[in-house]
């Protein structure tokens, strides 16, 4: 066994060491009253589409007539602040450099209280106290046991089902998938491959015994930075692009680029949570071609610094309830 290895059933150890101590009650957790609590999680570290389901599941719960908050950790944000009020329902009182560019996304999308702070139970008792929303939604919250949830829902990409899942410093899995039984509802994202995933999806619900979702991205347009315009799905077909991205996984926002009949001249990734620096501008500005980036992207670039216009993919998630019945399963 490699060292590596060795090291990653350590951190393995450690974590089911810790888990066991909350569901025993040596370390204590707290329940907020009167507060609905729903956590929104992964078992690896980011890429899975928590945010736009995070927004999603805000949406719903405001068409349903709810006041809602969300709760962020606020990863790589530049302040050193315990705790940032990104929006307070009526106004952004907060920036990227701050909050983070995951939080700020979040308020723009939902324009509801959006709060990052590292210590969530003292955070939770203050949105409690200064919003008193009927839910709060904890982003990234699946390991976070010291604040408790009436629902957690985790999320797991395909490519995760498909891969062996090493613990650091092996891989980059937080906890084994075993540990999803913990999760109320599952939620299958950047799906390419629906036959292939089929089998893996029967395994892991005999394994766990909860319900499935599965998610498509229906693609809505392309939302012109200049104009304000949401241009047609297919606005690019046949049009060469330059593209450009700093998320977990970028190869899948490419995939959807190009399943809309785009042709990508040029493309430039770069790590999760990146914010682009004065030569990151030069090499990917252009004269003639439009450059299309991710909304998560948008929030933190200055567009002056481009020439040309930019333009942001604009998506939705569809979601549909796996049954292991259901061979028929497609996009």
């Amino acid at each position: 066994m490699s060292i590596i290895k060795l090291l990653s059933y350590i951190f393995l150890f450690f974590v089911k060491t810790r888990n066991l101590l909350y569901f025993t009650g040596i370390f204590k957790s707290f329940k907020i009253e009167n507060l609905k609590i729903i956590s929104v999680g992964n078992l690896s570290f980011g890429g899975t589409g928590k945010t736009p389901i995070t927004i999603k599941i805000a949406e719903n719960l405001k068409r349903k007539g709810f006041k809602v908050a969300v709760l962020l950790r606020g990863y790589k944000r530049r302040s050193r602040k315990p705790l940032v009020v990104v929006h307070d329902g009526v106004n952004f009182l907060s920036d990227p450099t701050e909050a983070g560019d995951e939080a700020i996304l979040i308020a723009k999308e939902i324009t509801s209280p959006v709060v990052v702070s590292k210590d969530r139970v003292s955070a939770t008792k203050y949105i409690k106290d200064n919003f008193n929303p009927d839910f709060l939604i904890l982003d990234d919250g699946f390991q976070h046991l010291r604040l408790r949830r009436d629902k957690d829902i985790l999320i797991i990409t395909q490519d995760e089902l498909e891969k062996d899942i090493y613990l650091p410093p092996a891989g980059r899995f937080r906890e084994p998938l075993s540990h999803a039984k913990r999760a109320d509802t599952i939620v299958i994202t950047k799906i390419y491959d629906y036959q292939k995933i089929y089998r893996k999806l029967i395994s892991l619900q005999n394994k766990i015994n909860r319900s499935i979702f599965l998610t498509d991205i229906v693609v809505k347009g392309f939302l012109d930075c200049k104009t304000g315009e949401i241009l047609k799905n297919d606005f690019f077909k046949d049009k060469e692009c330059i593209i450009f991205c700093g998320i977990g996984k970028p190869q899948y926002f490419e995939k959807v680029l190009l399943d809309t009949g785009l042709l990508i001249k040029k493309k430039f990734f770069f790590p999760d949570h990146y914010v682009l620096k004065d030569k990151d501008y030069k090499k990917i500005d252009s004269d003639t071609l439009p450059i299309i980036t991710t909304s998560k992207d948008f929030v933190k670039i200055d567009t002056k610094n481009f020439r040309n216009n930019i333009f942001v993919l604009n998506i939705d998630y569809k979601f549909k309830i796996f049954s292991i019945f259901d061979k028929g399963v497609s996009g």
